[in-house]
């Protein structure tokens, strides 16, 4: 018996080829999450085709990178999350902005943050923090109309049409 055919015995416990088992077992575990994720999603539209070309897009990373990703060998190692939808406010002095934020700050942990927030880009205050968007933006709102004339703050404005 050469060491090859050993290896794949000991490995797999019947003979057969160890990289033919692997290969076989990881399609039918990628088939099962594209199958059990498109349904978890399926009210938004999501395909097991689109959860497939995720899987591609973290595949098509080198082994290196694969193997070497930070966010996963350095359980304490802090993470930034994807920051989506950022508006930029008017007010004097501060960097204001309201902005979506999702992702994990710590994958090993398991710390997710899915969150709109009021924050001052400048200097990382954060004035609110919800997974409401309507509760950041009145915060938003009480802090414009504590700076600014708060005569006009809750006036309605008629909308206009325009072509």
């Amino acid at each position: 018996m050469s060491a090859h055919s050993k290896l794949n015995d000991d490995a797999t416990g019947t003979g057969h080829n160890l990289d033919q088992v692997l290969y076989f077992e990881a399609q039918e575990q990628i088939l099962e999450i594209c199958k059990q994720k498109s349904q978890q999603f399926a009210e938004y539209g999501l395909t097991p085709d689109d959860v497939l070309n995720e899987i591609r897009s973290i595949l098509d990373r080198s082994n290196d990178e694969l193997l070497d990703d930070d966010s996963s060998i350095n359980a304490n190692e802090q993470i930034q999350p994807d920051v989506y939808c950022r508006t930029y406010l008017n007010y004097p002095g501060r960097n204001l902005v309201i902005e979506y934020i999702d992702g994990y700050t710590n994958e090993k942990e398991n710390e997710y943050v899915d969150a709109w927030r009021l924050i001052d880009i400048g200097t990382g205050e954060i004035f609110c923090e919800d997974t409401l968007p309507h509760e950041v933006i009145a915060a938003a709102s009480e802090m414009q109309a504590a700076y600014f004339d708060s005569k006009c703050h809750d006036n309605y404005v008629e909308s206009t049409k325009t072509k």
